[in-house]
């Protein structure tokens, strides 16, 4: 197996022609690798070869001085034939013949979960994601949920809130809940904070609505009031939830459960078929963990976690 550099900057539109004819390719394209580039990172693919033929594409980035180069990436790639036994060893050990010092896949919507076993000196970190059939009916659905999530969901369905799409000023809509979400858990934002949070979703929206595959939805109420948003990223088959977040009034009256149900609605008249949460650290099933209100928030919707493992390896000259 080989590797060979593909120049995502150069040629953008050729590197989401690769991603998109393989598997897990939510978090391949180059409009969300060039999201998360920040300082002198720069964006790099990776065409996998086996017997002369590209069989994946990794994409991400490249970061450090040259003499200590780095390459991550945010998710691991889908293959177009079955893994061989040994593929993220040779990976790694293709990655360190290009010179880079330190190598880290990531696990949003699929990691090394497969190969655990193949990476010896590396460390290994598990994440849950969750992940919802829209295959079952509403009905099912509803059965599915918690008590908590059960009761939001009828004391939001008297006041009249709708789903839909948000198509003018999305970066302040989405920093103006966030900073309501920052506030309830008394992490308050200066001024810099907040046009640092602006200058970010703006980027995102710049990156990835329209042909990036990212749709910004948000819960109104009768008035129009936005009480809740949740940036999705669209595939054929998938939704993955990116970010969100609720305003304190939407946070009082359950408009975050809501969202989410109103959401799978919507897809269940479109080819998705899956709607992904996101996910938590595994850690997070601690009472005592930070973000142990997140992994109840997700799986009072009634899903089984699945496990993802991202990997971290620092190569030795």
């Amino acid at each position: 197996m080989e590797c060979h550099p593909f120049d995502i900057e150069r040629d953008s539109s050729g590197w989401d022609a690769i991603a998109a004819a393989s598997g897990r390719n939510l978090f391949q394209s180059s409009g969300l690798i060039a999201v998360h580039r920040f300082g002198r990172a720069h964006s790099q693919g990776l065409l996998i070869r086996k017997d002369g033929r590209t069989i994946a594409g990794i994409g991400g980035l490249v970061t450090g001085s040259k003499d200590a180069r780095g390459f991550q990436s945010l998710s691991f790639p889908g293959f177009s034939q079955p893994q061989a036994p040994g593929v993220v060893s040779q990976l790694i050990e293709s990655l360190r013949s290009l010179g880079f010092r330190r190598v880290a896949f990531g696990s949003f919507n699929g990691g090394v979960e497969e190969h655990a076993e193949e990476c010896p000196g590396c460390t290994l970190s598990e994440r849950l994601e969750f992940i919802y059939d829209l295959s079952a009916d509403e009905d099912e659905r509803y059965r599915w949920l918690n008590y908590n999530h059960r009761r939001q969901l009828k004391k939001s369905s008297a006041h009249g809130f709708s789903l839909g799409k948000v198509g003018h000023n999305q970066p302040w809509v989405m920093t103006r809940l966030h900073r309501d979400w920052a506030n309830r858990r008394e992490r308050g934002k200066r001024l810099q904070e907040l046009f640092s949070d602006w200058f970010y979703f703006r980027r995102v929206t710049q990156r990835l609505v329209g042909g990036g595959g990212g749709t910004l939805y948000a819960l109104r109420d009768a008035g129009g009031e936005t009480l809740s948003f949740a940036f999705m990223l669209e595939s054929a088959e998938t939704a993955y939830y990116m970010m969100g977040a609720s305003s304190n009034r939407g946070y009082r009256c359950g408009a975050s459960v809501r969202l989410f149900w109103e959401l799978a609605r919507h897809y269940r008249d479109t080819p998705v078929r899956l709607l992904n949460f996101g996910g938590v650290p595994a850690g997070a099933r601690d009472k005592a963990h930070d973000e142990h209100g997140v992994y109840r928030f997700k799986s009072g919707f009634g899903v089984d976690p699945v496990i993802r493992r991202s990997l971290v390896c620092d190569l030795n000259p």
